[in-house]
């Protein structure tokens, strides 16, 4: 069941091949110390309560136990710091709860590793409660500068498939999430103040012109704003915003024509209601 590395000093992990959950560590002293490991596991003195209580629930024949790779005794900490991002990242279960620190400075986990990783994730989704564990998991982690921008830099330029596309919308259908939800002035201020001096690309506006909407998705929004009313000061920096700016020929008569139809249409309404 253990596994003789030949290499003492590096990052292993603990794999339960029944639920797929994975204990990540490190040691100076590998094989020493997945031997004590198992010693504590057997005696159910563990100072991993999850790990403990799977151990207790599936038995030890249930577990595996892998070396991962090998460093220097000075890099342990960024290195196994960095496999629990990756397993984070990829929303794959761990037992260990994420450190705080930020010791995954300087060392990013391989390709072949991140592709292993990812491949073992597909077609896994991960419970509810395993769910909310991530999630309370991430609370109160402020990403840096840097790493919001390598965020930003691999975003550029990707194109959702039309696949994933339909899995997004489906995925959102009756989500209530954000109804009745107010964002509080700070919040309304920092989203201004991200898209101060933003523009948009020729590409992008040119695949927005001659887009047009579908009937269902007309009536839809149509439905979403019956009865909603803008505040005074919403009406008020409406005003502001429009003050000096100049339309073009082409869009006074498109709004020409809209309020024409309205008209229209309001007519008609009240004409029935008689």
């Amino acid at each position: 069941m253990g596994v003789t590395t030949g290499v003492t000093t590096g990052v292993y992990r603990i794999v339960n091949a029944e639920s797929g959950k994975t204990y990540i560590g490190s040691s100076c002293d590998v094989d020493k110390r997945l031997a004590q490991h198992k010693r504590q596991l057997a005696a159910g003195t563990h100072d991993n309560s999850h790990l403990q209580s799977s151990w207790r629930k599936h038995g030890a024949g249930a577990f595996t136990y892998e070396f991962l790779v090998s460093c220097e005794r000075a890099k342990l900490a960024e290195r196994e710091q960095s496999f629990i991002d990756a397993y984070f990242d990829h929303g794959m279960p761990l037992y260990n709860q994420q450190p705080s620190h930020a010791s995954g400075v300087g060392f990013t986990v391989s390709a072949e590793i991140r592709a292993k990783i990812g491949a073992a994730s597909l077609g896994r989704t991960p419970s509810p409660e395993a769910r909310a564990k991530m999630s309370a998991a991430r609370l109160g982690r402020t990403l840096s500068p840097e790493t919001r921008a390598k965020m930003s830099a691999a975003s550029l330029g990707r194109t959702l498939s039309p696949e994933t596309r339909a899995k997004l919308s489906a995925a959102n259908l009756g989500n209530t999430h954000n109804v009745g939800r107010t964002l509080s002035p700070e919040t309304r201020a920092k989203m201004s103040a991200a898209r101060l001096g933003r523009t948009i690309s020729p590409e992008t506006l040119a695949k927005r012109l001659g887009r047009t909407r579908s009937p269902e998705h007309r009536a839809n929004l149509s439905a979403a704003g019956l009865g909603r009313t803008a505040t005074p000061e919403a009406r008020a920096k409406i005003g502001a915003a429009n003050r000096g700016r100049t339309r073009s020929p082409e869009t006074r008569a498109k709004m020409r024509a809209a309020w024409i139809v309205r008209a229209a249409k309001k007519r008609a309404m009240e004409g029935g209601n008689l």
